[in-house]
């Protein structure tokens, strides 16, 4: 595979992106095949050896490189919040597919300056597909440069969903309630059990969408910043603009799409508004275009 990064003029933000690429890429190759050693962390949740190991490696070489920075990672580093320069990592992302033997599972990673993404990376090692977006320049794999497919017949779309909370009675979850609401407007739902995967499905087009509920920054920051690349609408689940305290975000190929899910989530009706007479935008759309290549919000 191409080293992505490296191979584009040197722009702000591209010494992170590569760093980062460089030493997850690293990190798997080292821990990947180790024993998995799988550890309870709550009555449904688990971690690997191969979590806690890919993350030590990168978070030992961020702090020999960027000492100053500041570290919200998922094993180790889950509360630390946001500083001035921020690594947002999920070592292994999907380590329930990981454990079954699943290729479905990957590497994410996000910098973000001032509490805001400005490049992510994502690894899919099985699959050897390595992705990266560097603000306003675009998302890439494995070198190329890809976007959305923003279909506009919802019969032939592709949503992906996170999974359900073992917390919540299954009748009052978001993703279940939009699921009944969503079945007949949309061609085929998908479950695939790995945000690195689903993200990277909506930002290079074999997928139409994704639905993520959670506040776990590390599953949204890296996948999110990466479509919003790619040229996908990105929102919050109830269609505001995505902030890092809302509850869930919902990314999409095309605004049409991303509606009907929006209204799937919320039980209302979200047709598009008039427009101004004056401005001849739509007033509730706010597109962010830097160097047409930024995703909608």
């Amino acid at each position: 595979m191409q080293s992505a990064c490296t191979e584009r003029e040197s722009t702000m933000y591209e010494k992170e992106c590569t760093f980062l690429q460089n030493t997850a890429k690293m990190a798997l190759r080292k821990y990947l095949s180790a024993p998995k050693d799988i550890q309870a962390k709550a009555e449904y949740d688990v971690v690997t050896a191969v979590d806690t190991g890919v993350e030590q490696f990168v978070i030992d070489e961020i702090h020999r490189n960027y000492p100053k920075d500041t570290i919200l990672s998922e094993e180790s580093h889950p509360t630390e919040g946001f500083g001035k320069r921020t690594w947002v990592l999920d070592p292994i992302d999907g380590t329930w597919n990981f454990m079954g033997g699943s290729p479905l599972f990957g590497f994410q990673g996000a910098f973000c300056v001032d509490g805001k993404p400005v490049a992510a990376v994502i690894i899919l090692p099985m699959l050897r597909e390595e992705y990266y977006a560097i603000k306003g320049k675009g998302a890439y794999c494995n070198g190329k440069k890809i976007t959305v497919s923003p279909k506009e017949n919802l019969h032939q779309t592709i949503v992906s969903f996170s999974d359900y909370n073992h917390e919540q009675p299954l009748e009052k979850q978001p993703v279940y309630q939009m699921q009944q609401r969503l079945y007949n407007k949309i061609g085929r739902m998908r479950g695939f059990g790995a945000s690195c995967f689903d993200f990277t499905g909506v930002a290079g087009g074999r997928t139409d969408a994704y639905v993520l509920v959670t506040h776990n920054l590390w599953d949204v920051l890296p996948g999110a910043f990466l479509c919003k690349e790619a040229g996908a609408y990105v929102c919050d689940i109830t269609g505001r603009k995505y902030q890092t305290n809302a509850d869930g975000i919902v990314v999409s190929g095309s605004e049409k799409l991303k509606n009907v899910i929006v209204s799937a989530i919320t039980g209302k009706s979200s047709k598009p508004r008039r427009r101004n007479s004056r401005s001849g935008n739509h007033t509730g759309n706010n597109n962010n275009k830097s160097n047409g290549s930024a995703g909608k919000e």
